[in-house]
């Protein structure tokens, strides 16, 4: 039995072909779920041979581990840069840092039933990296609320920033599962957020 000889390019353990390779297996698990998902699957989206994928990551838990850190990060980064752009006003910054954690599955067929499966080996195999991003999202969130508050924008009701994040966290949720679109998801986040926040113009 003979294998399939790599390719000079599999055997490159540089950053961006790892990126490269995440980047992919992140995109067949969302279409297809953890469960469903093949390694021949992954790596024919990579462009590499399934001897190659495998030379990167013997195993498809740990492909899967590593895929969900992989997208985790990047969304935290494009949240975090967001929640701490001042130049924006805070209705802005909020909404933009929920896209930025929720917006990449909108839209592209991520099936409820999916997302559900994803979420659940999530939890199973990378549940470390998932509490360290929600928590870390959750500080950024906070910390832009109360930046907003000392500059005259305050919640509603009396509601405290820790308050304000959470029932803001679970409004975007609830969208991300039924806007349709990317742009229906931002118009009704915003319309939340608006209600949610006000001006003290004193």
């Amino acid at each position: 039995m003979t294998s399939t000889p790599l390719r000079s390019t599999e055997l490159s353990t540089s950053a961006g072909r790892r990126v490269e390779l995440l980047d992919a297996a992140a995109q067949v698990f969302l279409r297809y779920g953890y469960k469903k998902t093949t390694m021949d699957e992954v790596a024919r989206a990579a462009g590499v041979s399934r001897p190659g994928l495998y030379l990167h990551f013997p195993a498809k838990e740990l492909l899967f581990r590593a895929a969900v850190t992989h997208l985790l990060e990047r969304a935290l980064s494009a949240a975090r840069e967001a929640l701490r752009n001042t130049k924006q006003p805070l209705e802005v910054r909020i909404v933009d840092g929920f896209v930025g954690v929720h917006g990449h599955t909108i839209g592209r067929g991520v099936s409820a039933e999916h997302m559900a499966e994803l979420i659940e080996s999530a939890n199973a195999f990378a549940r470390e990296a998932v509490d360290e991003y929600e928590r870390d999202f959750r500080d950024e969130l906070i910390g832009a609320i109360k930046s907003g508050a000392a500059k005259g924008k305050s919640p509603t009701s009396g509601m405290s920033a820790t308050e304000l994040a959470g029932l803001l966290t679970l409004i975007s949720f609830g969208l991300k599962h039924r806007a349709p679109t990317l742009a229906e998801y931002r118009d009704r986040l915003r319309d939340a957020v608006r209600l949610l926040c006000r001006s003290d113009h004193r």
